[in-house]
């Protein structure tokens, strides 16, 4: 009888034992869940970040496309007249923004 009751106290034991662990493994297996959950977000949120930045410089470089252009364009006229005669920027800008702003789209 003692045996058997020294087996019982033994199984008990580690029923306990295993159920702790169980109970370790699995408060630890939440938190790491919830940390790359976490991480995730902060991720997801830097990619959001990159993104726009990523289209941000797009829309900048279509804007400067023409401006480039428009910039050269004047250059090419101010290297063209003497130095002493004077330009109206105006008059030779007008026209290359029009020309931009009926293009097609």
């Amino acid at each position: 009888p003692l045996s058997s009751k020294a087996t019982v106290i033994k199984l008990i034991l580690i029923v306990l034992i295993i159920t702790i662990f169980c109970e370790i493994f699995e408060r630890h297996r939440a938190h790491i869940l919830n940390s790359l959950t976490k991480d995730q977000k902060r991720e997801a949120h830097a990619t959001k970040w990159e993104e726009l930045s990523e289209i941000t410089s797009g829309v900048a470089h279509e804007i400067n496309n023409p401006l480039t252009i428009i910039k050269g364009n004047l250059d090419v006229l101010q290297s063209r007249v003497n130095s002493d005669q004077a330009i109206d920027p105006v008059i030779f800008i007008k026209p290359m923004v029009e020309c931009y702003i009926n293009l097609p789209e």
